[in-house]
Formats: structure tokens, C-alpha cells, sequence
């Protein structure tokens, strides 16, 4: 079964930023938009020693444009004007205009599909975003549309810095309405979701697995939710209101007081829950709360627990899941157990609730935030 700690595990990692840029190309890849059987190789040549971009001599345009050092901007526009794939001359269709900016998009595979951004005014084709609307139910219900995934984004090497891929962003945003960051992200792409994309959507936050934690006006190093469980980031124009509302509780704690687990189980709803929640919030010790909720609580320690207590213990191990989102050594003294409840039924992982254990009243209390 695919879990969340098998999720977060293979992803979290990758999600910090990491300093460079994707690939090692001085160009961006053009083959899907660009026919090379139908370049005419002298009429490129002329065209580069008319722009006096430098290049390597060649028999073919293809290993002509590979050799072009610097990134070529123009060379790419020229090659797809001329001679353009017929995969993508056949489907490709401007979707945003924005001053002598076009995003222009095709249809790649069979959900795939290629947003190019052109400079019309320069004659310059800029960089890429590949990206296909999301197949996930759950996502549909958090956004109110199927937001689109970025598979992989590139910009010519020289025109990165130059503000160009904040252009292509939030064009790609106005087009598709909610967008879902690649989970492996580089230095300027990570501060670019963190701070202008951010800034730039209605809503804006991180995924934690498939849920989203809206984060508009704070930057990731500052959230309540551990950054060791955030996956993605997102921006969309449109949310359900109950996840704004979710969102506005969590980040109004302090991290550095919150342990947060996430528990699946097919047998509780929200009340029943509830009601094992009540009776472990009464123990006031965190770390017998949560060995209580991985279902690891035996002998006397069991036996002095509530009969509901004891009730999902034993259910727990017959159909169960529980994952941590914090690290363990934050277990010390929380003030707070935040706890998501989903069902193992079902295709939507959604949260059937999300609860706060605080242990910073005299009595403690769970909340449904």
C-alpha cells in the first residue's frame, strides 16, 4: 500500500532547494516542436551567420543548434517558424497573450501537453513548461477544477535571471487557473513559487501528500507545518472555503508546539473519532497519545485506558495506517497534537477531518479544526 511516509520519503528531499539550474544543456530541448528532416541546413546557416550567433560547423541543423553555446533564443524561434513539428503545427494554439508575450500550447502525449512561451516582439522563443491536468478526484474537490501538474519547466540559458520565467509562471497560472509545482525544484524556481508566484495567485501554499495548506502571506521557512512533510507548492485562483478555513487555524499556532500525525482507518468517522480523541486528550501525555495512535500501546499501560481507547487499539490492527509528520524529537513537550483522519475506502484521500489535541489548556480538549 502506498503510504504517506512512502511519499514523503521519496519526495521531501528533493523538494529543498538545490542550487543551479535543471540540466546541463546550454539549449533547451526543441525536438517537439521543430521538424529537422524539413530544415533546410543552408538556409539555418545563413540565418546564424546573419545574427552572428556563434556556432560550430555541421552537415545537419540539428547538431548546428546543439553547438550554439550561449543558448539561442532566436535560432529556436527561426527553427520553429520555418520548420515546425507536425505534431505540434497541428494542435498548437496561443492560450495567453501578454504584451509581445504568447504562451503558446500543444498536445504532446495523451495528457501531456507543451507550453512554449515566444517573445513575438524579438522574435524569440524563451522557455518550456510541460505539464498535464491532474487525474487525482480529491484534487478537483480541494480546487474546484483539476489543477495542472508541471512536469518539467526550462528557460534559455541566457535569458535566465531576466525575469522571463515569473512571465511564463503567471501566464501558465492565468491560462490554467491552479497549478501544482514539480516536485524536484531548483534554487530560482524554489524562491520564484516561494515569493512571486506566491505573491501573484489568490491562493496560494504547499501540498502535504495530496492536500493542500493554503500560505498566501507567509514563505514556506515560516509555516506551521513542518517542512519535512510539505511535497509541492500550488497557486490557484479557486479553493473550497472549508480549506481556507483549515488553513487560517493552522497557521495560527506555533510550530515549534505542534506534532502533527496522520491516522487512515475504514472504520471511524468524524464523531466516532472524536470521541477516542476525548478520552486520549485526558491522559495529557503526548507521547502515550501518539503510541496510542500508532497502535503500539500494550499491557498495563493498555489496560488503564478508556474501553474507546482500547476499542481502536484493536481495530488499529486490523485495518490501520499512521504516519508522523514531525520528527520525533518534537515529541517532547508539544502544546499541540495536530491529527488528519482519512478513510482507507475509496478512491478520494481527502481528509474526513482534522482534529487539534491542545495540551496547553488545564484540561485538554480536541478540537475539529
Amino acid at each position: 500500500m502506498i503510504t504517506f511516509r512512502s511519499i514523503f520519503e521519496e519526495l521531501v528531499q528533493e523538494l529543498k532547494p538545490i542550487r543551479g539550474h535543471l540540466g546541463v544543456r546550454n539549449t533547451i530541448a526543441i525536438d517537439d516542436i521543430v521538424d529537422w528532416d524539413r530544415v533546410n541546413v543552408d538556409a539555418f546557416k545563413k540565418f546564424l551567420d546573419g545574427s552572428e550567433i556563434p556556432y560550430e560547423p555541421g552537415d545537419d541543423p540539428r547538431s548546428l543548434y546543439n553547438s550554439i553555446g550561449a543558448g539561442a533564443p532566436e535560432a529556436y524561434y527561426w527553427l520553429w517558424k520555418h520548420k515546425p513539428g507536425r505534431e505540434a503545427a497541428s494542435s498548437m494554439k496561443a492560450i495567453v497573450k501578454k504584451d509581445s508575450y504568447v504562451l503558446y500550447a500543444f498536445k504532446r502525449y495523451s495528457d501531456t501537453y507543451m507550453h512554449i512561451l515566444i517573445d513575438e516582439g524579438s522574435g524569440q522563443i524563451l522557455g518550456m513548461i510541460a505539464a498535464n491536468p491532474s487525474s487525482e478526484p480529491v484534487h478537483k474537490s480541494y480546487f474546484g477544477i483539476a489543477p495542472w501538474e508541471v512536469l518539467l519547466s526550462e528557460m534559455v540559458p541566457s535569458v535566465r535571471g531576466g525575469g522571463e520565467g515569473k512571465i511564463m509562471y503567471l501566464m501558465f497560472l492565468e491560462a490554467r487557473k491552479a497549478i501544482i509545482s514539480d516536485s524536484t525544484l531548483y534554487e530560482g524556481s524554489f524562491t520564484m513559487w516561494d515569493t512571486q508566484i506566491r505573491a501573484a495567485a489568490k491562493y496560494s501554499g504547499v501540498l502535504v501528500g495530496d492536500f493542500p495548506i493554503v500560505n498566501k502571506d507567509t514563505s514556506i521557512y515560516d509555516m506551521a507545518i513542518p517542512s519535512t512533510a510539505i511535497d509541492n507548492f500550488f497557486a490557484s485562483n479557486t479553493i473550497a472555503p472549508w480549506i481556507i478555513k483549515y488553513s487560517n487555524k493552522l497557521n495560527s499556532l506555533n510550530p515549534k508546539e505542534c506534532y502533527y500525525v496522520h491516522v487512515e482507518s475504514d472504520t471511524y468517522n468524524e464523531r466516532t473519532f472524536l470521541e477516542v480523541l476525548d478520552s486520549l486528550a485526558e491522559e495529557a501525555d503526548p507521547k502515550l497519545i501518539v503510541d496510542v495512535l500508532r497502535g503500539v500501546v500494550r499491557g498495563k499501560r493498555r489496560s488503564k485506558l478508556d474501553p474507546e481507547v482500547n476499542k481502536y487499539i484493536r481495530l488499529s490492527g486490523e485495518s490501520w495506517g499512521f504516519e508522523a509528520w514531525s520528527d520525533t524529537k518534537r515529541l517532547t513537550n508539544p502544546k499541540h497534537i495536530i491529527v488528519s483522519l482519512t478513510s482507507q475506502n475509496g478512491s478520494s484521500s481527502a481528509p474526513i477531518a482534522i482534529y487539534d489535541i491542545d495540551l496547553s489548556l488545564p484540561e485538554p480538549e480536541v478540537k475539529i479544526l
